[in-house]
């Protein structure tokens, strides 16, 4: 994998739109193309990074969505940013769509509307073994077609059969928590775990033959 120097990656983000940042500096910025550049920097385990690069486990898991039915990003394009203290980054191309959370933001009753819909979406994630310890509103992507995809999935993990039901209550306690943070109020919970509930029951497991 590809090493940019410092100031090429000051180059490339000079004219960007910062969308997230942190003390660190910009984590996620869009380019000019419409693109998106995702730069890692992990705090532990340098060592381990350097052998497994945040970016390629972020694009791996982005494959491995794909091969599932799960809409993501496209990636573009993967380089160091800085391989001696494994920071490095990603190009994509991202969803069509809009975040969850902006939709409860600017219309509470429609999200309230669409909850029937998010609440199948995340079943069939838990059927197909996917444990999304992230997994919330500003996570999930509503496309134009009313579809639903994910981002920011590097805490990943997939395994061959549903989630037990340890693990997805254990995800849904993330989810809720994550509203609570975000403070996200008046979200119908109770209705949601119900229609959660009945998708699990009524969604057989989904898995794509391997290719």
């Amino acid at each position: 994998m590809k090493e940019i120097t410092e100031q090429q990656l000051n180059a490339m983000l000079e004219h960007c739109e910062v969308l997230e940042e942190d003390s660190r500096g910009t984590k996620v910025a869009r380019l000019k193309n419409g693109d998106l550049i995702k730069i890692f920097r992990p705090r532990r385990k340098l060592w381990l990074n350097r052998l497994k690069p945040q970016n390629q486990r972020f694009a791996e898991n982005a494959k491995t969505l794909e091969r599932l039915g799960v809409i993501t990003p496209k990636i573009q394009e993967l380089f160091w940013t800085n391989r001696k203290i494994a920071e490095c980054a990603c190009i994509y191309s991202p969803i069509k769509g809009q975040a969850l959370i902006s939709t409860f933001q600017k219309s509470p009753d429609l999200l309230k509307e669409n909850l029937i819909h998010i609440a199948t979406f995340i079943a069939s994630l838990h059927n197909r073994g996917i444990y999304f310890r992230s997994l919330h509103l500003g996570n999930i992507i509503q496309t134009p077609k009313n579809e639903y995809g994910l981002i920011d999935f590097l805490d990943l993990k997939i395994q061959k059969k549903p989630l037990s039901r340890y693990k997805t209550q254990r995800n849904l306690k993330h989810f809720k928590r994550h509203l609570e943070r975000a403070g996200v109020e008046d979200f119908p919970w109770s209705f949601f775990t119900q229609l959660y509930a009945q998708a699990v029951s009524l969604s057989p497991p989904s898995r794509p033959p391997a290719t």
